[in-house]
C-alpha cells in the first residue's frame, strides 16, 4: 500500500504536444540542428562551428569540431548518417562522417547562379537531390537583403541549378521535400512551394495567410519548416525584442500556433519513435529545445505528395512562376557548451516540478482516504 501511496505522489504527467525542454546548450548562434544515428549535429552561426553532441545533450568526445566556417546555417543530413551538408557564405559543402570527424569532399558552387549566401536545406526522398534557399530577406533589421533563390543540388553530377531567383512573393528559408513539391518557410511570405514535376514556384498558400499576417504585422521572419505525420510545422521569430511562434498546419484549412517559442530551422527528431520532438534551435538563447509533437504514425511521403499536389498549387495570389524566369543580431554572451538533461525528452525543471504539484493535487484526497481506511 505504501508503495502504491508513493507513487500517485510522485509520478509526473506525460509531455503534451507543445511542450518544450532544453536539449543542449550549443554556443553562439545556433541555427540549425539535425539528428543522426548516433546524436545530433549543430551549426553555429557566429562560432562558426559544427559541433557534434550526444542523445543526452553532452558534447561527443572524440569527435573533432568542424571549425573555421563563415556564418554556417542550415544543415542536411543523408538518411544514412554518414554525409552531412552545411550551407555557409562559401557556399554548400559536403561532409563524409566518421566516428571521429568530418572531412570535407566538395563545396557545390551556388555563387555562379546568384545565390551568395544559402541558408535553407533540405533532401528529397530518394537522398538523390538537395535544394537550397536564400530568402533575400534578414531579420535584423527587418528588411530586403540580397536576391531570392531556390537551386536544386544533382548529388550524382554536382550540377547546380537555379529554380528561380529574385521573385518578388518569394524569400524561402528552411524547407522540406514531400513528393515532388519543396515547400518553403518564407521569411515575409507564409509558406510557399516549388513543383519539381512542373517546375512552378507558388506564392503564400491559402491556408498560410495567417503565418503571413503575422510576419508582416510583427517583422516576424520565417525561418524552420518540418513535416511530421502529414502536418507542416513553420516557425517564425525576431531577435529584438526576442519572441516567435511555431505553428502547425493541416494545409486544408488553416495554421494554429502550436507553441509560443523563439526558434530557427527547426527539423523532426524521431529516433525515439514513441516520443518525436522538433529540435528548435534559438538564436538568442544559445541552446537547442525539444519541442514534443504529437506522437501519431508519421504519413508516408505519397499520401502527403498527394495532399501537396491537391492544395498546394492553386497559389492564394493569382501569380504562378515559371522555373526558367530566370544574420542578424547580437550574440548570447557565452559559447561554453554545457550538458544538458539525461534525454532528450525529459521535461525542463519547471514543468517537473509543475506536473508533480498537478499529480499530488490530484492524488491527495485519494490518499486521505486510503488513511482513512487504514
Amino acid at each position: 500500500m505504501a508503495d502504491l501511496l508513493l507513487f500517485l505522489l510522485v509520478v509526473p504527467a506525460a509531455a503534451a504536444p507543445g511542450d518544450a525542454a532544453d536539449l543542449i546548450r550549443a554556443g553562439s548562434r545556433p541555427e540549425s540542428a539535425v539528428v543522426s544515428s548516433d546524436g545530433y549535429f549543430v551549426s553555429a552561426m557566429q562560432d562558426g562551428t559544427i559541433t557534434k553532441y550526444n542523445f543526452d545533450g553532452s558534447i561527443a568526445d572524440g569527435w573533432k569540431a568542424v571549425t573555421g566556417l563563415t556564418s554556417p546555417r542550415g544543415l542536411a543530413i543523408s538518411s544514412d548518417s554518414g554525409t552531412l551538408f552545411v550551407a555557409s557564405d562559401s557556399g554548400v559543402s559536403q561532409y563524409t562522417l566518421s566516428s571521429t570527424g568530418a572531412t570535407e569532399e566538395k563545396v557545390f558552387d551556388t555563387a555562379t547562379g546568384g545565390m551568395t549566401q544559402p541558408n535553407g536545406l533540405c533532401l528529397n526522398g530518394a537522398g538523390s537531390k538537395l535544394y537550397a534557399t536564400e530568402p533575400g530577406w534578414k531579420a535584423f533589421p527587418w528588411g530586403a537583403s540580397g536576391t531570392s533563390g531556390l537551386a536544386e543540388i544533382d548529388l550524382t553530377s554536382g550540377k547546380v541549378t537555379m529554380l528561380f531567383s529574385g521573385q518578388s512573393d518569394q524569400s524561402p528559408n528552411g524547407c522540406s521535400v514531400a513528393g515532388e513539391t519543396v515547400w518553403m518557410a518564407s521569411m515575409k511570405d507564409g509558406v510557399t512551394s516549388y513543383n519539381t514535376s512542373t517546375s512552378t514556384a507558388v506564392s503564400t498558400a491559402a491556408w498560410s495567410q495567417d503565418i503571413k499576417t503575422a510576419q508582416t504585422s510583427a517583422s516576424l521572419a520565417g525561418d524552420g519548416l518540418a513535416i511530421y505525420a502529414g502536418k507542416l510545422y513553420v516557425s517564425i521569430w525576431k531577435p529584438m525584442p526576442a519572441g516567435g511562434k511555431i505553428f502547425q498546419c493541416d494545409m486544408l484549412n488553416a495554421c494554429t500556433e502550436f507553441a509560443a517559442l523563439s526558434a530557427a530551422d527547426i527539423q523532426v527528431d524521431a529516433h525515439v519513435q514513441s516520443a518525436p520532438v522538433l529540435l528548435a534551435p534559438d538564436l538568442m538563447a544559445g541552446l537547442i529545445r525539444a519541442i514534443q509533437l504529437p506522437s501519431d504514425a508519421p504519413a508516408s511521403s505519397t499520401s502527403l505528395a498527394a495532399d501537396n499536389t491537391s492544395q498546394a498549387l492553386a497559389p492564394a495570389s493569382s501569380t504562378s512562376l515559371a522555373a526558367d524566369n530566370t544574420s542578424q543580431a547580437p550574440a548570447p554572451a557565452s559559447s561554453t557548451s554545457l550538458a544538458a538533461d539525461s534525454t532528450s525528452q525529459a521535461p525542463s525543471p519547471e514543468s517537473t516540478s509543475d506536473s508533480f504539484r498537478l499529480c499530488a493535487a490530484v492524488a491527495l484526497p485519494f490518499v486521505l482516504a486510503l488513511l482513512n481506511v487504514l
